[in-house]
């Protein structure tokens, strides 16, 4: 009879156990999941709109020192660049699109900047 007790005892215990393992595993890994799903919409995060206004910025400086002319290998990757990052912009993939926005800005500041040498050291006008 001792026996039948402590295996209902111990039986008892382990369920107990279980359902308190439950009410404790349950809720966290609810939050996990509840968490990885916002984690899977944060990937969107904010607009960069701040590289997009100074891409553009660059792109359109380029244009006007003559980039498409004196340098456009690196004009032609800009603006490629600019349309892909506007693209992923629309799409709403901001990570992306911010790191896209920054090259596109890089390589237009680039070009604008080799224009502008070649029509210097052309006596076209002034750095």
């Amino acid at each position: 009879m001792r026996k039948i007790g402590e295996l209902t005892l111990s039986h008892s215990v382990s369920k107990i156990d279980r359902e308190s393992k439950r009410r404790i595993l349950l809720p966290i890994a609810l939050a996990g999941m509840f968490g990885a799903l916002l984690n899977l919409n944060g990937c969107v995060g904010k607009p960069p709109k701040l590289q997009y206004t100074l891409a553009g910025t660059a792109i359109d400086y380029a244009r006007q020192a003559r980039a498409v002319q004196l340098a456009p290998s690196l004009w032609l990757e800009a603006e490629q660049v600019y349309r892909r990052a506007q693209n992923l912009y629309q799409q709403r993939e901001y990570q992306k699109a911010r790191r896209q926005f920054i090259l596109a800005r890089m390589l237009a500041e680039r070009a604008e900047n080799i224009s502008r040498l070649k029509r210097f050291q052309a006596g076209e006008g002034e750095l």
